[in-house]
């Protein structure tokens, strides 16, 4: 306490003593010393009062600033974002009076759909690869300059036309709702009594777009679901039934001597099958498979159709020394499976297994696939029987088989030039300078389904390649038609014949339809590569929506044009706070301003505590003179 100051420092009554230092009566002393103390105390508290309020006020007043309201009347969007953009301006609204304002007044969306459904549009459009005839109409293995390398490949067969129809109308009505959707978007009302901020606009919008889109995937899905499941239900008992009926006709002509059936059958049917029992009414076990006609469909039970589906019999048993019955499922095969291209498949089956030549066996699916779409050896698809067509829970499977190694080794002969030597020997003729590095592409599955729509859309496509990699492929063939054309100036390609040196030489490689049918193949693998790679199928394709991927997802974007949107909303006014920050002279003018009053203030408080204090001390202490 010696360092402290004292404010209130007491002078004593006293006499003189030599003319120097009063002297006191001897209770002042103590008195004066606690006063002193007091003093101290009270002046101590002067001077934490005055520092605690300074510091207080300036902190909480001169150096935060003042917040004040404004207001702007009609305001222009660069006056608006100006005010945006300032960071000293808080609770910035502007009031809005178009009440009926809706996002295509300062909207956009832009989607794309897949590079398959362009590939489609353009394909079809081609005309297709007919058989070239000579005038007198017989076939001459020679296609017109006009087609070569420009034909359809989606035109090559009934079955690929039909895909192709089908891709083209998805993406034909996947575009129509699409764009019903954005019309729908466009014309929804804002709604907002304030003008909104451009993230929270497009935020907003963004939201609501993606949303209906995937609503409209959602249904696609469902749709296919439900065919699907439809197909599951009744398509397997269908066929069973069309089959039944097939089996007894077939059964019919060959008790009535029809020659094909009898060779076929005569050659196909294990001796066990008594062959005249075929057709007879009752059910011969052993002759109910597929090269006996299923015994001309005797062996069909109709309650065991409904009940476990069409190629499923139950034999059933009964114990009688433990009184159980029991069942046993056993599977027959069944045709639908293979539909498309079978013959040139016949490796993949293992047809020959039971000792037949080869060529027997070509010609008894050869006939099979013109006579009777039901009805196949036994053997030729018990790969599949087990867990596909045999159970109508699996009816929609695609299930994937590798191609058989003679059919690969055909396509790398004529993906590697092998088929084109001649080619090369006529002068000005060379193997393009395009050609891409690599192996040329081949093919190595095949998908297959016992529901055809399935097997419709589940191309194999080629794995080994991308779609732009086919592509380049299939330019680089192309242009190897072009090369053939260009060093043939007649009308037509037959009649560059007298040009080769042989009467087969070399253009009739390039130019004959089997050659053409090659390059449209691999356009035609470009293509499915396309929709794999978008979608992982055709099928994924339709269920996209034919909309087009990217590295975010699906490639649509939405535009939002905040000063259009601004024009739009009829803006009448915008109301912010700003806080103001005084000057440093200002604040010093404050200080010393407050700084005076709260010393006169404090000063005055501080006497008070004095005297309180001074009070106590004297009445605890009173001095008598």
């Amino acid at each position: 306490m010696n360092f402290l100051p004292n404010g209130h420092r007491e002078n004593a009554d006293g006499t003189v003593v030599d003319g120097k230092y009063p002297t006191y009566n001897a209770g002042v002393g103590p008195n004066l010393a606690a006063l002193e103390r007091a003093g101290k105390i009270a002046t101590l508290f002067r001077i934490i009062t005055v520092l605690v309020a300074v510091i207080t006020i300036v902190t909480s007043r001169a150096l935060r600033g003042v917040e004040v309201s404004f207001t702007k009347n009609e305001p222009t969007y660069s006056q608006y974002f100006k005010l945006v953009n300032d960071t000293e301006v808080l609770n910035l609204q502007c009031t809005t009076t178009n009440n009926t304002l809706s996002f295509g007044a300062f909207s956009q969306i832009v989607y794309s759909q897949s590079h398959a459904c362009d590939w489609i549009t353009d394909d079809l459009a081609k005309l297709k690869l007919a058989t070239s005839r000579n005038s007198d109409g017989t076939s001459s293995g020679y296609v017109p300059k006009s087609l070569m390398g420009h034909a359809s490949a989606c035109k090559q067969s009934t079955e690929r036309m039909n895909l192709c129809e089908l891709v083209k109308e998805n993406c034909a009505n996947h575009k129509i709702s699409s764009d019903a959707i954005i019309r729908d978007l466009l014309a929804r009302y804002v709604g907002l009594p304030t003008l909104a901020t451009e993230d929270f606009l497009s935020k907003q919008f963004s939201n609501a777009v993606n949303k209906s889109f995937d609503e409209m995937r959602v249904a696609i899905k469902e749709s296919q679901e439900t065919v699907n499941k439809w197909s599951r239900q009744n398509m397997p008992i269908l066929y069973a039934f069309m089959q039944h009926h097939m089996n007894a006709i077939h059964a019919l002509r060959y008790s009535n001597g029809d020659t094909t059936l009898k060779t076929v059958v005569d050659v196909m049917c294990p001796s066990e099958c008594v062959k005249n029992n075929i057709g007879n009414g009752q059910c011969n076990t052993e002759c109910d498979k597929a090269e006996c006609l299923f015994d001309g469909g005797d062996c069909m039970a109709f309650e065991d159709l409904k009940l476990y589906g069409p190629n499923v019999k139950v034999d059933w048993s009964f114990n009688y020394e433990t009184y159980e019955s029991t069942t046993t499922e056993k599977y027959t095969g069944y045709a639908p499976l293979s539909l498309g291209n079978l013959a040139n498949k016949n490796a993949t089956y293992a047809a020959a297994a039971d000792g037949t030549s080869d060529s027997i066996i070509r010609d008894l699916l050869e006939f099979y696939r013109h006579q009777s779409f039901l009805s196949f050896p036994t053997n030729a698809f018990t790969p599949f029987d087990n867990d596909t067509c045999a159970r109508p829970s699996s009816w929609t499977t695609v299930k994937t088989v590798d191609m058989p190694q003679e059919e690969i080794k055909y396509q790398k002969a004529w993906s590697n030039y092998s088929f084109y030597s001649n080619l090369f020997e006529a002068d000005g003729v060379a193997i393009p300078d395009n050609r891409p590095t690599g192996d040329p592409p081949t093919k190595t599955t095949e998908n297959f389904a016992c529901d055809r729509f399935s097997k419709l859309f589940a191309n194999a496509g080629y794995a080994s390649k991308t779609a732009a990699e086919m592509s380049s492929w299939a330019e680089h063939y192309r242009s190897m038609s072009k090369s053939a054309v260009d060093n043939c100036k007649k009308a037509d390609m037959h009649d560059c014949i007298a040009d080769c040196e042989t009467s087969w030489g070399c253009l009739s490689y390039l130019s004959a339809e089997a050659e053409q049918a090659f390059f449209l193949e691999i356009e035609f693998g470009a293509f499915v590569n396309m929709a794999n790679e978008n979608s992982g199928s055709l099928l994924g394709l339709a269920r996209d929506a034919s909309l087009k991927h990217n590295e975010t997802g699906y490639d649509i974007q939405t535009q939002v044009n905040h000063e259009d949107y601004f024009a739009a909303a009829g803006v009448t006014s915008c109301a912010y706070t700003k806080k103001l920050q005084p000057e440093f002279g200002a604040v010093m003018t404050v200080i010393l301003g407050v700084l005076g009053g709260i010393v006169s203030l404090s000063a005055h408080a501080s006497t008070a505590v004095y005297m309180l204090q001074k009070r106590r001390i004297l009445k605890q202490n009173p001095v008598v003179l």
